[in-house]
């Protein structure tokens, strides 16, 4: 009965209306044909609680495939579409030069500006939305100084946490730069926000609260190369 509608007259308890069946949850709601409620929206409850949004006249097996199952490729496209203003605003704010100051006030644990809070916030609210990517992904960190990168290589230790405490971009196709002295990869990716259906092709993003285990790492052709894996 998900998403059907029904004259008021043939309204008729364990047919047409619930209950249908003993501790029935089911619920009824007005349904009106017309322009006036085309694009509107219900909250949602994610993970961890958090409240999302999605299309008034969704069914439970269109949810659950775009915030569930994620195996439907025409829902997972159409994710990126409901973000409102202020998150889309957000993630292009991200890929901009500003994502630098921003995360390393994050990994340093400075105070943020009330500004830099509530981007943070809208942020993690468009990510809760996006559709996550599956698949292996690369991470290219550049150093002025060898000596830095090799302190940076030297922080990774095998078995343990990585917790980068900051908003973490990779990418979805091959190496983002040959030149940089460490070379990340992360390995069966399940959990990153694919910005793809925001015009930002091969980026995919994790949130400032990602943890990974670092599987293995070695020194090779004059690169540090180190392998993650999402927790």
């Amino acid at each position: 009965m998900d998403g059907k509608h029904f004259s008021m007259k043939d309204f008729q308890i364990g047919v047409t209306a619930p209950p249908f069946h003993p501790n029935c949850r089911g619920c009824t709601c007005p349904y009106f044909e017309d322009e006036f409620t085309a694009g509107e929206e219900r909250a949602a409850r994610g993970r961890g609680g958090k409240t999302y949004y999605v299309p008034s006249d969704m069914t439970y097996k269109e949810w659950k495939k775009s915030f569930v199952d994620r195996d439907d490729p025409g829902m997972q496209k159409n994710m990126g579409m409901r973000l409102d203003k202020n998150e889309k605003g957000a993630v292009i704010k991200y890929v901009s030069p500003d994502s630098i100051v921003l995360n390393d006030k994050l990994r340093r644990g400075e105070v943020l500006t009330a500004e830099e809070r509530k981007w943070v916030e809208n942020l993690n609210s468009a990510l809760d939305k996006l559709p996550c990517y599956e698949g292996n992904l690369n991470r290219s960190v550049t150093f002025r100084f060898e000596e830095d990168a090799k302190k940076y290589y030297d922080s990774f230790v095998i078995g343990e946490e990585f917790v980068p405490r900051q908003f973490l971009s990779t990418t979805k196709s091959g190496v983002y730069n040959e030149e940089g002295q460490v070379q990340i990869y992360i390995e069966r990716a399940k959990k990153g926000k694919d910005l793809g259906n925001l015009a930002i092709e091969n980026e995919v993003l994790y949130s400032d609260t990602s943890r990974f285990i670092i599987l293995n790492k070695a020194m090779e052709s004059g690169k540090f190369w180190i392998l993650l894996e999402e927790v």
